[in-house]
């Protein structure tokens, strides 16, 4: 420890001290084992209360109150304090002991035969140090202790004064020299001294501490420290960042490390239930380098920073970590920090959970969370984070304090394996993910120690039997982590908890898998528990069992009784491997039960009939058709026999442009046919894809020029995505509620709308194709300026694209596969009702006339590349009665701007040139500008460098 002082108390102090400290552990502030301190004798004036702790008198937990090296505390009222010292050296495995002290000013005459009465809340080791003086001077020597030697400094002088302090609170040589020293500077500037730590482990009680003579003498402090827990489970919290006002409840460790704090990088954890320590520590590592930035503000706009109630972030830290505004942010790119769990038993089982919340929507924010060390791990991560395999996950800390996430980074049944010395460890590290270094670590983190789990009982699905069947086996599972009292020991036990009448189990009832009969109709409820020896636990199962749906006799499952059953049943009496097929009881035999059952139904015939047609006949031509229950597709007019008694459901065939009836529920009854009819019908269209974009760019060289702003914004950046115009055909506004957009055929639910939007009669709604994935950006994912974003994009090279009514199967409009499309040139529906180029954009608003067709790309008649003598070029175009206009100085040519090409006076090239053309027709979209350049070496050899004069010289900084 690097030297310090601790300034403590008010009085510069003349006389040494022997003090009893207490520990709060680490970083937290543990429930206190201190709960009453009461005085005896001591001198009058002014002092702080005796008895119960106050809010004046408490002694102060870590680190406001304990043992630290070099902060002072002269100003702090701490319990029987009334001399100013400063702490030096304080050995690290003391750092963070709470202490009480009495009072200097006790020795004054008044004051004779001073106690001090301690009492702790629970077992816990209680220390105390004392000032060499006491055992090398005779000047504090009592006149009447039985103390021998005494004043020699021997080891036995010190353990006798150990021994006399503790006198009414256990025998002579419980208290035993720890090893441990502190020194303490006296007055301000004053004199070192050293002192010896003594120790005792006591149970929970109250202890009465006495004089250090029989005169006027007695300045000590009293404390205790709290057992560290041994082979007891735990819970333990860790709060990485606080803050001025924190909420963070008492119990919470704060081992953490950013810029600017790094004093506190590690540290033993403690058990939240009881404050008591644990043997595991906890090790923050990091690239300094890069750092961690720390942030006051969370960027919420509604105030609020904290994880909701409901969300898996709350169920494990509400109410126990504050994540207030102030956290941890990124360092500069590549940073990391991790976090190492030492002390581990590898004999138990672990849960770590984490997370971060940064109160402002950042969707690429990502934080990769990595486990390591371990043996084996289970991630349990939230449903809906970004990413999680077995030993990665990835959390998106921006928005992560809303309903709908809540987040949290989990991994449980983690195993260490053994390091050798009977413990284990592993690491969680976070850094970003992906190209963004702008991500978040550590909020805060739980870890908990299980060393035994209740045994896992599965007492299967709930089923449902039907008579004759009265026998079925339960097929329960029942499995433990081995611990127990003793350790190994499993038992289960099947049991009935309902029922219309008893139930038989044929076989161990001990056992998960078991056979039981069920005598009459109804609902029976079991319960499967089971027990390792220490902890238990159960499932319920609900076996239910209805009347036959099929004659009591049907063996081949047609609900008929016809000899076909009766060759099954002699069969199966005859060759036991095949009698499952004639068991009709479940029992696993066939006897005369069985035939009983053959006779008494025998040509029963349960069944019916069903008949469905469809109507008009054109949708029939169009490919209609009929399913019942998802058996084959029928043609109208068909009619399916012998279906059992029952409900089922048709269904009908997609059958565009027709909308196809809803599905039907028909009841089939024995001996009867059932007949039904639908109809398709061609629905009017409502919504139509008016207008879209495919190439939406800001590049200015792309030709025509939109006449719109086509940018929207995120995250405050311009950005210009594909769009997709709707509009409303009708008179009357229509909610967008449920209706799809799709660029895949195969998948006409892609993209759903969302609630809360609708297009006004003949209105028109823009939604952004940009590739927004849920798992990514969330749902629905919304821009600066309010517009909707789909999960697709548009292919510039041409593809499906479709509206599908909320049904998921009726296309409302479709392009099918719309060809290349161009550079900020729309693709719609024009103002005569053709399809095609438009010839401008007019997103909102009614859409203009389309193009009578595309221009083809210019060609060269002599490829790009280095000449030497000059030449000829020939232009082509392929669209009769085009025109071609066409630049040799850089520029690009239109309509307007360049030299018309004559096809019977070539282009001459006699110097390195840059021969740009393009091609044109009246009614048409001109062609993409097409570049040939071509190289003359000698005119590279003395091709000026100064593009303004025109001279030519060596570049600064050339030879």
């Amino acid at each position: 420890m690097a030297d310090g002082v601790l300034k403590w108390g008010g009085f510069k102090m003349k006389l040494q001290f022997i003090c009893l400290l207490v520990l709060m552990a680490g970083a937290a502030v543990p429930a206190a084992v201190i709960t009453r301190v009461e005085r005896a004798n001591g001198a009058s004036g002014d002092k702080p209360p005796i008895g119960e702790f106050g809010p004046s008198t408490s002694p102060l937990p870590w680190p406001e109150g304990g043992l630290q090296t070099g902060i002072s505390r002269a100003s702090t009222p701490y319990v029987h304090s009334d001399r100013t010292f400063w702490w030096n050296n304080v050995p690290e495995e003391m750092i963070g002991w709470e202490h009480v002290r009495t009072f200097n000013d006790d020795k004054e005459p008044d004051a004779l035969n001073v106690t001090y009465t301690m009492t702790t809340s629970a077992a816990a080791t209680i220390w105390i140090a004392f000032d060499d003086r006491l055992v090398t001077s005779t000047q504090w020597l009592p006149t009447d202790a039985p103390l021998t030697p005494w004043g020699d400094g021997t080891p036995e002088s010190r353990q006798a004064l150990v021994d006399w302090l503790t006198r009414f609170i256990a025998p002579a040589g419980t208290f035993t020299n720890t090893g441990l020293t502190l020194n303490v500077q006296e007055g301000d500037p004053g004199t070192a001294r050293t002192y010896e730590v003594f120790s005792a482990v006591l149970p929970a009680g109250s202890y009465v501490f006495a004089s250090q003579a029989n005169r006027n003498i007695s300045n000590y402090v009293m404390g205790a420290v709290p057992l560290p827990l041994a082979d007891e489970d735990f819970r333990a919290f860790n709060d990485c960042i606080r803050a001025d006002d924190d909420q963070t409840a008492d119990n919470v460790t704060n081992w953490t490390v950013y810029n600017g704090f790094t004093s506190t990088m590690s540290g033993p954890l403690v058990d939240f239930e009881t404050g008591r320590q644990t043997p595991v520590t906890a090790t923050f590592t990091w690239d300094s380098s890069k750092g961690l930035a720390v942030s006051e503000t969370s960027g919420s706009e509604d105030g609020v920073s904290q994880p909701r109630p409901g969300t898996p972030a709350y169920e494990i830290f509400g109410g126990i970590v504050d994540f207030s505004d102030r956290i941890i942010y990124y360092g500069d790119a590549g940073w990391w920090v991790e976090v190492s769990f030492t002390g581990l038993d590898p004999e138990k089982k672990y849960t770590f959970a984490t997370t971060a919340i940064r109160a402002k929507h950042y969707t690429d924010r990502l934080t990769l969370f990595t486990l390591t060390g371990h043996k084996s791990a289970v991630n349990n991560s939230s449903d809906g984070i970004y990413l999680k395999d077995d030993d990665r996950t990835v959390l998106v800390a921006g928005g992560n304090h809303l309903d709908t996430t809540g987040y949290v980074v989990r991994w449980d049944d983690i195993r260490v394996p053994d390091r050798g010395d009977g413990t284990g460890q592993f690491s969680v590290r976070a850094e970003a993910y992906g190209a963004n270094y702008r991500a978040y670590p550590f909020g805060g983190f739980m870890l908990e120690q299980v060393r035994n789990s209740p045994p896992t009982v599965k007492a299967g699905d709930d089923q449902t039997i039907y008579r004759p069947l009265s026998y079925l086996t339960l097929d329960g599972t029942v499995t433990d982590d081995g611990h127990g009292a003793p350790n190994g020991f499993l038992k289960s036990t099947w049991s009935q908890l309902s029922g219309p009448a008893p139930v038989s189990f044929v076989g161990d009832i001990h056992q998960p898998q078991v056979m039981a009969h069920f005598p009459e109709t109804g609902v029976y409820r079991l319960r499967l528990s089971a027990t390792d020896g220490e902890l238990s636990a159960s499932q319920e199962v609900a076996i239910t069992v209805e009347p036959p749906l099929c004659p009591v006799g049907d063996l081949d499952g047609d609900c008929k009784v016809t000899p076909a059953d009766l060759v099954l049943l002699a069969t199966g009496w005859l060759d036991d491997g095949i009698w499952p097929a004639a068991d009709l009881t479940g029992n696993r035999r066939v006897d005369m039960e069985e035939l009983s059952l053959v006779a008494q139904s025998w040509q029963d015939d349960w069944t019916g009939a069903l008949q469905v047609t469809i109507s008009p006949v054109e949708a029939v031509w169009a490919g209609a058709r009929w399913t019942v229950n998802d058996g084959l597709w029928r043609s109208s007019g068909e009619t399916v026999e012998s279906l059992p008694e029952g409900t089922y459901r048709v269904e009908y065939a997609v059958t565009p442009p027709w909308a196809r009836p809803d599905a039907q529920e028909i009841e089939i009854r024995r001996q009867e046919t059932a007949y039904v009819s639908a109809e398709y019908v061609i629905p009017s269209q409502m919504l139509a894809i008016s207008e879209f974009m495919a190439v939406n760019s800001n590049v200015g060289n792309l030709r025509p020029t939109a006449p719109l702003d086509l940018s929207t914004v995120i995250d405050g950046v311009p950005v210009y995505e594909d769009w997709i115009e709707l509009q409303n055909l009708t008179d009357e506004a229509i909610s967008l509620e449920g209706w799809y957009l799709t660029d895949n055929a195969d998948n006409l639910t892609k993209w759903r709308f969302p609630q809360g939007y609708s297009i006004e009669p003949r209105g028109y709604l823009v939604v952004y194709a940009s590739r927004k994935e849920p798992e990514k950006y969330g749902y629905p994912f919304v821009d600066d300026l309010g517009h909707l974003h789909t999960n697709f994009a548009l292919a510039r090279e041409g593809e499906y694209l479709a509206l599908v009514r909320p049904d998921g199967e009726s296309i409302e409009h479709t392009y099918g596969l719309f060809p290349e499309q161009r550079g900020l040139v729309s693709y719609g529906v024009g103002s005569d009702g053709r399809v095609g180029y438009l010839k401008s954009v007019t997103r909102g608003t009614v859409n203009t006339g389309i193009y009578d067709g595309i221009v083809a790309d210019p060609s060269f008649s002599t490829a790009r590349g280095f000449y030497e003598e000059p030449f000829t070029v020939h232009l082509i175009c392929t669209t009769p009665d085009a025109q071609i206009r066409y630049t040799t100085d850089t520029s690009e040519p239109t309509a307007e701007k360049g030299r018309l090409y004559d096809p019977a006076s070539p282009i001459s090239i006699t110097t390195t040139t840059s021969l740009r053309a393009v091609a044109y027709k009246d009614g048409h979209l001109q062609s993409n500008t097409a570049t040939h350049t071509y190289v003359f070496l000698d005119d590279v050899l003395v091709q000026a460098t100064d593009p303004d004069t025109g001279e030519q010289g060596v570049p600064q900084g050339y030879p």
